[in-house]
């Protein structure tokens, strides 16, 4: 489902007991009325809602969990930040956590640990202590100031 104007993305995973190679045009149907069954809404947990006995369709599709996400990446040549904000809800165990998260790639550094894994890791190291204080002044120092 797909919100621009309101700059919302929302994706759907489906997962089966068995291999699909294709879904029947009745399939496709059953999963387009639980999409269109959702209902935004910000007060719950996941950012999604359905009004009850809206969260299923038959006994061969159900709910059981909704996921949301709003994240910013920043990068340059040698370095890819990714912060994140996720929203969950899990249905089965009625359980639900809004967690704050940060994925760090590096890969220049990662292939010099690699070519450099039997000589010294300083160079590794030292580029990795150089990185990291970019990330503390550009990030955390200057947010913590206003």
């Amino acid at each position: 489902m797909s919100c621009p104007d309101k700059n919302l993305d929302l994706r759907l995973m489906l997962c089966t007991k068995r291999i699909l190679s294709a879904l029947t045009d009745e399939e496709v149907e059953k999963i387009k009325g639980l999409i269109n069954s959702a209902r935004l809404d910000s007060e719950v947990k996941g950012g999604l809602r359905w009004s009850f006995g809206n969260q299923s369709s038959g006994d061969r599709y159900s709910v059981i969990g909704v996921w949301h996400t709003n994240a910013k990446i920043f990068r340059n040549s040698c370095t890819r930040l990714k912060v994140r904000v996720a929203d969950r809800f899990d249905f089965t165990s009625s359980s639900g956590e809004v967690s704050n998260e940060v994925s760090l790639k590096m890969p220049e550094i990662v292939s010099l640990l690699i070519r450099e894994q039997t000589v010294n890791n300083d160079i590794a190291i030292e580029k990795l202590k150089e990185k990291l204080k970019l990330i503390w002044k550009h990030f955390l120092i200057d947010r913590s100031c206003t």
